[in-house]
């Protein structure tokens, strides 16, 4: 898709399937008041999805894109870090945005093999770029392992504000990878 071809599921819609071989490859919209994962990817290899909690109405829309490449060449600068946030992923990242409505919803990443390396789950954190550094929302909760699961926003930190979002740590565990200065 495109942002001249933006594929937009309804209210009450679902989608089923998603895999590393049937994905949507661009953004995509969600309208309504249902929590939502995104079948995203990029480069017609990875499947990275998103989810969000229900929306609080109807009309509210969030469009999402998820971009396999480092978010510093982007640029959002992979060094401004806010406080509890050690480093981000230096591998990927999602762009999601509020383009209706008022919701604030939370916000769950996805991580496998693409993602450059997770070994210690405790220390991920959600991050958003707030236009002139990397904020932590926090962990509130993983699933899975540290070869593939998802990590939540935590509560009390529920984005009122969207944009690129990232994995990131607390501390120098998970290579996401690093880079050496």
């Amino acid at each position: 898709t495109s942002a001249s071809t933006l594929l937009i599921i309804g209210d009450n819609v679902t989608t089923s399937g998603a895999s590393n071989s049937s994905f949507v490859d661009g953004p995509m919209r969600k309208v309504g008041n249902d929590a939502f994962t995104f079948p995203v990817g990029d480069l017609g290899l990875y499947h990275a999805p998103l989810t969000i909690t229900a929306p609080g109405s109807t009309s509210d829309a969030f469009t999402l894109e998820y971009i396999h490449l480092d978010p510093q060449t982007v640029p959002y600068d992979v060094t401004s870090l806010g406080a509890g946030i050690n480093h981000v992923s230096r591998c990927e990242y999602w762009d999601l945005q509020r383009t209706a409505g008022s919701s604030n919803v939370r916000v769950t990443l996805s991580w496998d093999t693409r993602s450059c390396g997770v070994d210690q789950l405790s220390t991920m954190r959600v991050a958003r770029w707030n236009g002139t550094q990397w904020v932590s929302h926090g962990n509130g909760g993983t699933t899975g392992s540290t070869a593939a699961g998802t990590l939540i926003t935590a509560v009390g930190s529920t984005p009122t504000a969207y944009g690129p979002f990232t994995l990131s740590s607390s501390t120098s565990n998970n290579p996401l990878p690093i880079e050496l200065l």
